[in-house]
């Protein structure tokens, strides 16, 4: 026996993914935007949905060369760039994105979905490492 997916799930399906997720139209309007996304960006769905998802991320690729723009344009998905953000409050946060088109069952695209999390403990730990493990703190000895 088929049984038919209920709809109502979707945004409870949403808020339990531990990555942000947000959906936009054709035209680059947030449609839905995910409990994560909220902890990560600083904003609640309801400031959100129905702008821009350039006035939401407002990162270095917004004008240029967005992946969720490029994803949808190409109708490809993009996996795992790396992108600061800017937050509600100012701070720069890095994330890692990955991008799909959502294209409807006729071929027409209806507008893009874009996952992403915060980096920002892992560039953390990477600007430490690199700090303690430089070339010039290499000692070697030789055997003659």
């Amino acid at each position: 026996m088929q049984s038919q997916f209920d709809n109502r799930y979707v945004p409870l399906i949403l808020d339990a993914i531990e990555q942000g997720v947000f959906t936009v139209d054709e035209s680059t309007r947030i449609t839905s935007f995910n409990r994560a996304a909220c902890l990560i960006t600083g904003y609640e769905p309801e400031e959100a949905i129905g702008r821009q998802c350039s006035e939401i991320f407002q990162t270095n690729l917004c004008a240029g060369t967005c992946p969720l723009k490029q994803s949808m344009g190409a109708r490809e998905s993009i996996r795992r760039q790396q992108v600061r953000i800017q937050t509600r409050d100012g701070r720069s946060v890095p994330i890692l994105v990955s991008t799909s088109p959502l294209v409807s069952p006729n071929g027409a695209l209806i507008g893009g979905v874009e996952m992403f999390r915060d980096i920002s403990g892992m560039e953390a730990l990477r600007r430490k490492l690199d700090g303690q493990y430089e070339f010039e703190d290499i000692i070697s000895r030789n055997a003659e």
